[in-house]
């Protein structure tokens, strides 16, 4: 399968509690369930194909291919196990 670099993202996540601020790189408790809007140059306009994203996640050197939880075309990817870890992100 051709994969290429659609858009490349930097996910950090943040606890603020009164004027403090502390990043966050690995949640303990679960996951965070997010929604990345798809950029409209990668959207798919031949309906007579279907295109299928993924998120390429890198935390700690090892990357992880992460499937999109819904089967839907609507140009959003959405999963909980995508952001169990704060990384560098690429949707593909």
């Amino acid at each position: 399968m051709d994969r290429r670099a659609g858009q490349y993202l930097d996910i950090s996540l943040f606890k603020d509690i009164g004027t403090n601020s502390v990043q966050i790189h690995e949640l303990e408790n679960g996951n965070i369930r997010i929604t990345i809007e798809v950029p409209e140059s990668l959207k798919n306009t031949d309906h007579t194909k279907k295109r299928k994203f993924v998120i390429i996640r890198v935390h700690d050197g090892a990357a992880a291919l992460l499937s999109d939880l819904d089967d839907s075309d609507d140009g959003k990817i959405s999963g909980d196990k995508i952001f169990d870890k704060a990384s560098s992100s690429m949707v593909n």
